[in-house]
């Protein structure tokens, strides 16, 4: 019945929603759930009369258990392999790429940085003479980080103004509690003593 349901899913979100449907697992459960099942009928029951399958087959019948841990061990040595080489990124990127996911990296500053009132908010580069500051959410976190790490040397400093779940929402109310309240202080400190 699921293999059934996951066709027709298919069917439908392809002529509506082609990319949901190449990415979301219901709509190709289908595919994995029919091999499965040709595998159980050819393994259990054997060919239908009058078929006569590669020569391979025979093998594969005899030898299922020890090539499907042959299978399974090469699965998670290769997933190990990953893991240990950082996704195999040195051998997949240029060095240009590399850098700009070094730049992503998380940011240290996070527990000391995020969720703090606009007067308490942190300052990178200060005593630069021109200043830029970063408002928004989490990921203003890191974007925050990268950015004075960017900026170090070019007289530039950063505030980072963030707060988890808070759109900078200026003219609209959001639906987190307190979010348009710390925006619009933050505006205010902003408007008050500009940074830099």
């Amino acid at each position: 019945m699921a293999l059934i349901g996951s066709l027709v899913l298919a069917e439908v979100m392809g002529r509506f929603a082609p990319s949901a449907a190449f990415y979301l697992v219901t709509s190709r459960a289908w595919e994995l759930l029919a091999g499965s099942l040709a595998g159980y009928l050819v393994a259990h029951y054997g060919l239908p009369d009058g078929a006569s399958g590669p020569a391979g087959w025979r093998f594969l019948g005899r030898h299922r258990t020890v090539l499907g841990w042959i299978g399974a061990l090469g699965i998670v040595g290769f997933g190990l392999a990953g893991q240990v080489q950082n996704g195999f990124g040195a051998q997949r990127f240029d060095p240009i790429i590399l850098a700009a996911f070094d730049a992503t990296a998380s940011s240290p500053d996070r527990d000391k940085c995020h969720n703090l009132p606009p007067d308490a908010a942190c300052q990178y580069n200060v005593g630069s003479s021109r200043m830029l500051t970063v408002i928004g959410d989490s990921h203003a976190v890191e974007l925050s980080y990268s950015l004075q790490n960017t900026l170090e040397g070019h007289d530039y400093g950063v505030t980072h103004l963030s707060r988890s779940g808070c759109p900078p929402a200026l003219l609209f109310k959001t639906n987190v509690d307190g979010c348009t309240d710390w925006t619009t202080s933050s505006i205010d400190a902003l408007e008050q003593s500009p940074p830099g």
